[in-house]
């Protein structure tokens, strides 16, 4: 954690803030000056969100129909859609939303859930032989997107192991 709940608060009034809601505040970030803020003081004047777009679909967003982002970018709540399940579970979570910015941009988000089922293990195989005259033990997990964890160890005068 950056703070502690007591330090945690806005710029400008010193409420506490929560960590799921808050605005960073670029200007104030580009400054290198404390800039988070709570929603109250972190809310641009009305006539700016008009000029602000959708990171997914690049067109006008009102306030009416809009996810406004920790960093400040908002889009569309139609425009939240999981690549997996179709789904906007996230929508509440501005701050979950802010780590995924990336693959909202590249129209591959996947909510919390299915990002949770892919990260899982895909199998994890072990056993153990000899190589020359040490016994050695191994364990491979799979993992998606063609990665894997390999642990081996040799049994020998000095153990060791590597991971990949």
């Amino acid at each position: 954690e950056w703070f502690c709940k007591a330090c945690f608060t806005c710029a400008k009034c010193s409420a506490a803030l929560s960590v799921e809601k808050f605005i960073l505040d670029k200007d104030l970030r580009k400054a290198g000056e404390y800039a988070c803020l709570c929603q109250d003081c972190g809310k641009a004047p009305e006539e700016a969100v008009a000029d602000l777009k959708c990171i997914v679909c690049k067109q006008s967003c009102d306030s009416e129909g809009e996810i406004r982002l920790l960093d400040g970018s908002v889009l569309h709540k139609a425009c939240l859609k999981c690549k997996s399940c179709g789904g906007s579970s996230d929508a509440d979570k501005p701050g979950v939303l802010t780590a995924k910015l990336k693959s909202l941009r590249a129209g591959s988000y996947l909510c919390s859930v299915c990002d949770q089922a892919t990260e899982s293990e895909l199998g994890t195989y072990s056993g153990k032989g000899k190589v020359g005259r040490e016994n050695v033990t191994y364990c491979v997990s799979l993992r998606p997107k063609h990665f894997f964890w390999l642990d081996y160890t040799s049994m020998g005068a000095v153990a060791t192991s590597s991971f990949h």
